[in-house]
């Protein structure tokens, strides 16, 4: 509730990733508290009061919490590095909701603890199965004997991961993809997709303005010659340009001066001979042809309001106004041509899209497209600069995210063994989610696209809280495996409930009618239980081998 309403209060726009700020900072929260209740039950159990037993808790988990929180928050914040203002938001939703997720659960927990306060003696009857009976044993005995195995097994999954995700998985979005195919209105799509070809027709638009120092776009031979050209290059078939074959009609689906002109001149035997233009199979110039005829022709349609398209009902007058704008001595300012293409995937309109740009290209590359702009515009490609955003944000705010928590991590630790440590298992982690989806044929998009940053913001609290706690308990018990055993009983236990509730919440995101929020539910809970794995399996094994490398042996 507090992250929803300060972000409601500093005027953040609010968008569908936002969807995904509840159930993280939900988990990321119940982490928090689990830990502290957990250390306050242990306190309360040797008989301390309530608000005793709360600050000693905090006390024995401060440094772990406040490293978790800062590296969290400086994971999430790396998201200020993309493009896109919408995950910009979303980094700052979530750093803003660890901190309220903290706040929360020291500060408000506690007191509700205080206010709530029971006899301790409540608490002693549960303290052994706060640890999970033998749990700790089975884990320190699995640690001495598979050490070798896990590293191998970590290391094939890791590079499997990486090799399966880069042959599978590629970046779709499609609106339809907010929609659960039962629904009516899915229903009715498919209907229309299947009884009419025009059902996935697209616009997209070649615009043509004068570049700088010119205020015309000049229309001599060589620009009639240059818009002939683009007439057959968009006739192509590897363009996706919609081509209709009736009636010997053989041009594309698009409008622009050359094709206004052609039906002008073919429609009209006087029209063609005012402004020196002729069709023989293509519009072409005559021997008295010169610059400003077209521009001449074009005016003069632009008043015309008879129907010049039989099947539409446009009028000369409509079709010229959509396609060209004149200077006020009547020469071409702007053009605007609007192209249909056939695609109904993200991945066919980035296949079109690359074949029209080389057509564009070689438009603009044309001796009569001199001294002007050429681009290419509409929503198709509005969508796929949205899509490479987010692939370029995926892996700017992940490599950010990893070297934001190792800077923190190491000016916090002033030691660069443990900072490497505890942020290999989390990339590591981040590696496998890929993979996963791989495997499940998920492929990124707007939602699942922020899971890599998800999983270091996630697996970095898992990571930090085992660190801290095999440390302590290591010094304590002066014996490696005696101080991890503890670690186990303690600190791995909380893990595991805190990560059981939190795969449990992300799973409610299965009830969804939107399959890319049921895909990010998925893939979140993957995700942390991916974190879980290696904070408790792989981190231990680094752990040891890092002590034992700076003492020379452990104890057995």
């Amino acid at each position: 509730v507090w992250t929803y309403g300060g972000m409601a209060l500093t005027g953040m726009k609010f968008s569908i990733l936002e969807v995904a700020v509840a159930p993280v900072v939900l988990g990321l929260g119940i982490d928090y508290s689990i830990h502290l209740q957990r250390r306050y039950n242990t306190f309360r159990a040797e008989g301390d009061s309530a608000s005793l037993a709360w600050l000693k808790g905090f006390e024995t988990l401060k440094v772990a919490l406040t490293l978790a929180v800062i590296t969290t928050m400086a994971a999430f914040i790396a998201n200020i590095a993309s493009p896109l203002p919408p995950l910009r938001n979303f980094g700052f939703g979530l750093a803003f909701g660890v901190f309220c997720a903290f706040t929360s659960s020291t500060l408000l927990v506690g007191a509700l603890h205080v206010v709530m306060e029971r006899d301790s003696e409540a608490y002693a009857k549960h303290i052994e199965w706060m640890r999970l009976g033998n749990f700790s044993q089975y884990m320190v005995g699995f640690q001495k004997t598979h050490q070798a195995k896990v590293i191998a097994i970590a290391a094939m999954l890791t590079v499997g991961s990486l090799i399966f995700a880069a042959a599978k998985l590629e970046t779709e979005f499609e609106l339809t993809d907010f929609l659960s195919e039962d629904m009516d209105v899915m229903e009715g799509r498919d209907a229309l997709y299947d009884s009419y070809d025009a059902a996935g027709w697209k616009p997209i638009y070649i615009l043509i303005e004068p570049a700088d120092g010119h205020t015309s776009i000049s229309d001599n031979a060589d620009f009639l010659s240059a818009t002939r050209s683009l007439d057959n290059w968009l006739a192509s078939p590897n363009t996706g340009v919609v081509t209709p074959h009736a009636d010997g009609n053989s041009h594309p689906a698009y409008d622009g001066p050359y094709l206004i002109l052609f039906d002008a001149v073919e429609g009209d035997s006087s029209f063609g001979p005012t402004y020196n233009l002729t069709v023989d199979g293509e519009l072409e110039k005559t021997e008295s042809f010169t610059e400003g005829n077209i521009a001449a022709a074009l005016k003069s349609l632009s008043t015309n309001d008879s129907i010049a398209d039989p099947l539409t009902g446009e009028s000369w007058t409509e079709r010229v106004e959509k396609v060209v704008a004149f200077n006020d001595d009547d020469s071409i300012r702007y053009i605007r041509m609007e192209v249909l293409i056939e695609v109904k995937t993200s991945s066919d309109s980035s296949a079109v899209l690359a074949a029209l740009r080389n057509v564009v290209g070689n438009f603009a590359e044309h001796p009569g497209t001199d001294g002007t702009n050429v681009y290419i515009a509409g929503d198709s490609v509005s969508l796929e600069a949205v899509l490479d955003g987010l692939t370029e944000s995926q892996l700017q705010s992940t490599l950010i995210s990893l070297a934001v928590c190792f800077t923190v991590l190491l000016a916090l630790t002033r030691r660069i063994g443990p900072a490497l440590i505890i942020v290999l298992p989390v990339g590591i982690a981040a590696t496998w989610v890929v993979g996963a989806m791989a495997v499940l044929n998920l492929n990124w998009n707007v939602m699942t696209v922020m899971v890599t940053a998800l999983t270091i913001g996630l697996g970095i609290d898992y990571s930090i809280h085992v660190w801290r706690r095999f440390e302590a308990m290591k010094e304590r018990e002066g014996d490696v495996w005696s101080g991890m055993r503890e670690m186990y009983a303690s600190t791995g236990v909380a893990l595991l409930l805190s990560a059981g509730t939190t795969v449990c919440g992300f799973t409610v995101l299965l009830f969804s009618q939107m399959p890319v929020v049921q895909d990010f539910g998925i893939v979140t809970a993957i995700t942390v239980f991916f974190s879980l794995i290696l904070a408790l399996i792989l981190l231990p094994v680094f752990l040891v081998l890092d002590t034992q490398a700076k003492n020379g042996s452990i104890s057995n």
